[in-house]
Parts: C-alpha cells; sequence; structure tokens
C-alpha cells in the first residue's frame, strides 16, 4: 500500500473509532501492535509487545478490546481487564525509550514530539518470555530476547531462520531436545518433540530463540536432519544421529 493511501486509512479509522492499529509482524525480533490515535483524546497510546501465546487475529483483538473499553469509560483506566478465554491484563507505563522502538507511526503521522504510552501485560498463565518489561529503559542485556532492535545479527544463519517450539520453553522451562530440518528451521522443545499436542506448538525466530537460551547458539551448527539433546539447562548438549 502506497504511504499517502495508508495515512488516509489511518486517519479515517481514527475519525471512525479514535484509533487505528499498526501489526508489525515478527521478523528477527517478535511481533508487535500499537494504536495511532488515542492520544488525540486521551493523551496516551496502547502497545502490545511479543506474546507468543497468541497469534496475530489475538492479538489485535486484545488491543482494540481494550481501546474500545477506554473509550467507552471515557479515560477511566482499569486496573485489570477479564477478555475471557485470552486471560486477564494489566496496563504499565511504557519507557520512552520503548516508545521510540515501537510506536514509530504515532511520532511520524501525528508530528508528536513525545508519546505516552501503555503497555499491555497478560496474566501469567499467558505470559511468555518474549514480552518485555517496556516500563524500565531498554538494554540489550535485560531484554535479550529485543537484542536485535538495536544490534546486527551476526552468526552464520539467516536471521530469517525460525524454529517451532512450545510453550513451556517459551516461559522458561529448558530446551532439552533440538532437530534441524532445514537451513533455516529448526525444532526446539522441552521434552519430546515427538509427543508435542499441537496446540502447545509455536513458530518464533530463532533471535527469540538465543535470547532466551543463548546456549542454543550450538544449534547453529547442527547439520539437516541431526539434533541435540540434554536432560537439563545445567548439562552439556549431546550430539543425536550424528
Amino acid at each position: 500500500m502506497e504511504k499517502e493511501k495508508y495515512i488516509e486509512e489511518i486517519k479515517s479509522n481514527i475519525q471512525k473509532f479514535g484509533y487505528h492499529v499498526t501489526y508489525v509482524i515478527a521478523d528477527i525480533s517478535p511481533s508487535f501492535a500499537y494504536t495511532i490515535g488515542l492520544s488525540q483524546t486521551f493523551n496516551f497510546e496502547l502497545v502490545i509487545a511479543g506474546g507468543a501465546f497468541y497469534n496475530r487475529a489475538e492479538k489485535e483483538t486484545i488491543i482494540t478490546s481494550i481501546a474500545d473499553k477506554i473509550i467507552e469509560t471515557d479515560n477511566k483506566i482499569p486496573q485489570s481487564i477479564n477478555l475471557g478465554e485470552l486471560g486477564v491484563f494489566s496496563l504499565s507505563l511504557v519507557d520512552e525509550s520503548w516508545s521510540k522502538l515501537f510506536l514509530l507511526g504515532v511520532y511520524d503521522i501525528l508530528k508528536k514530539e513525545t508519546v505516552v504510552a501503555l503497555g499491555i501485560v497478560p496474566d501469567q498463565n499467558h505470559f511468555t518470555l518474549d514480552i518485555p518489561k517496556m516500563s524500565v529503559p531498554f538494554n540489550v542485556n535485560n531484554e535479550p530476547v529485543w537484542q536485535w532492535m538495536a544490534k546486527e545479527w551476526k552468526y552464520n544463519v539467516s536471521k530469517e531462520s525460525t524454529v517451532g517450539t512450545d510453550l513451556d520453553a517459551l516461559k522458561g522451562k529448558a530446551i532439552t531436545e533440538v532437530t534441524r530440518w532445514e537451513d533455516d528451521y529448526w525444532e526446539m522443545y522441552h521434552g519430546d518433540g515427538n509427543e508435542m499436542p499441537k496446540d502447545q506448538i509455536r513458530v518464533v525466530s530463532i533471535g527469540t530463540m538465543l535470547g532466551i537460551d543463548p546456549s542454543l547458539i550450538a544449534a547453529f551448527d547442527v547439520p539437516l536432519e541431526k539434533g541435540l539433546y540434554r536432560e537439563s539447562a545445567d548439562d552439556e548438549w549431546k550430539k543425536w544421529r550424528w
């Protein structure tokens, strides 16, 4: 879509609904979504970053539902927002360093020098390690999953590589099994991948997994259709089928 038409669509949505939602698809960094236009009425925008538990449609539902609730209650910001099966969410003030990383459309289209934003945070049952703590300044050491927003990818595999993994791994349990199926695709699971329920599997970037567990750099040198395994995060990786 040409930029001029895109800007017109944004302005039209702001006029009709009070805001527009911009969704930035995942690349080496996780996906994120944010509003443009709420700040014209309520002096803040909303942003949801990471959250591999949810797919794109669910994230868009989350951010639009919360935006609509704020509009309906005339700027009354709730302590928690219950969205049924999607979970219970809280809002926290976003440090400006994160706003400058994520909310580029607000600065550009609304011509703002500073942007106040509230970050959307899910409950613990839906929380994954790709969700940054945006209430404190951005720092690559504190948020390694998001380090590629500020650093170049310097490894011997494509930064567009992806990984099939499970929710337990994304919540912090140790990866114990790694298999490389393509030059740019691995599976990395906590437990036996053959027994992993499909509804527990998510596909994320290789950068996300390396940010969660730096020891997974060993997977970069695994030949096709070969793997690694270990019993726990404290163990050394062992070769499988090679």
